[in-house]
């Protein structure tokens, strides 16, 4: 990871430090999927994709609500119900907390640590922040543009402020209803001052992949508003993606096409060579990942005998 922002050109010398903000960018979910976080989260998964009838009709519709998470097990709903009980399955095998966030956590501020050492021999300041594709309510704060699910993006709907209703067993315990009224990750780092934004992308395990694309996407989208806003040109940069290989097979028929349209009418089929992701071939990565591997061996079978499966996200 920092191989890849060494990379950054820092040449430039200057008399004061420039300030580069970096994005720790994550999957993101709950220690504990309760009906709350699953409510959330489901109208999350929707929020990039504006040709989806959740996007058009659910996410700020106040009256459709309560019929979320109650939904039973349809896909027009991402299955919540069938979701809420996987979870639930999950976690009480997990010991009843699922360590994903808290292992988050405190990799992001290994990455912070590491950041600071780095920063006087390149003359930089690093400012750092945590980006989701979805979340808990407690980690509203992390999707990438907060305020986009907040203020209604069809006419006539209702900001998101739900916090449950007799219908799914809420109010909800803690819920605070301005939750997507905040600033994102990105909207922090500019206020920070950030001249450049660095998104460092381990959803799945850091190679390129939609999801990270649509918080990519989004994160882009805010930082334009604020440049339009403000008479500035900060740059947004994807480290997997150095030289843009999913915007540019991307594709090109129908406009503004998305996953709800079905199979585009003409996709764009661009050759993979000289389009490489630093960071999934980064050396330190696979070695990170054989010394989880290996500390995870049973010591009382033989090496021999044990078998190492990799699951790919698909």
């Amino acid at each position: 990871m920092l191989l890849s922002l060494a990379a950054l050109d820092f040449a430039q010398a200057r008399s004061q430090p420039r300030t580069v903000g970096v994005l720790y960018v994550v999957h993101g979910g709950s220690d504990d999927q309760d009906v709350a976080d699953t409510f959330d989260t489901t109208l999350q998964f929707f929020q990039y994709d504006p040709n989806n009838i959740i996007f058009k009709g659910l996410i700020w519709n106040a009256s459709a609500w309560p019929t979320v998470v109650k939904s039973g097990d349809i896909q027009s709903y991402a299955n919540a119900a069938s979701q809420l009980k996987k979870y639930a399955f999950a976690v009480e095998r997990m010991g009843g907390r699922d360590p994903s966030p808290v292992l988050t956590d405190r990799q992001f501020a290994g990455m912070q640590k590491a950041l600071k050492a780095e920063a006087r021999r390149l003359n930089v300041r690093f400012v750092a922040d945590i980006a989701q594709w979805i979340g808990s309510q407690e980690q509203a704060r992390r999707l990438p543009w907060p305020r986009y699910l907040y203020e209604p993006q069809v006419a006539k709907g209702t900001r998101l402020t739900y916090c449950g209703s007799a219908t799914d067993g809420g109010p909800w315990a803690g819920c605070d209803p301005q939750r997507y009224n905040v600033d994102g990750p990105a909207e922090r780092l500019l206020k920070q001052g950030a001249e450049e934004i660095v998104m460092v992308d381990m959803t799945v395990g850091g190679i390129r992949f939609w999801k990270t694309y649509d918080v990519v996407t989004m994160t882009r989208r805010v930082v334009a508003d604020w440049n339009r806003k403000n008479g500035t040109a900060v740059p947004v940069r994807w480290v997997n993606d150095p030289t843009e290989l999913m915007q540019a097979s991307f594709p090109a028929d129908p406009p503004n096409w998305t996953r709800a349209l079905g199979p585009p009418k003409a996709d764009s089929h661009v050759p993979l060579a000289g389009r490489t992701n630093p960071v999934i071939e980064d050396p330190l990565l696979a070695a990170m990942h054989a010394d989880g591997i290996e500390a995870a061996f049973n010591r009382s079978v033989q090496l021999g005998d044990t078998a190492v499966l990799f699951v790919n996200h698909a």
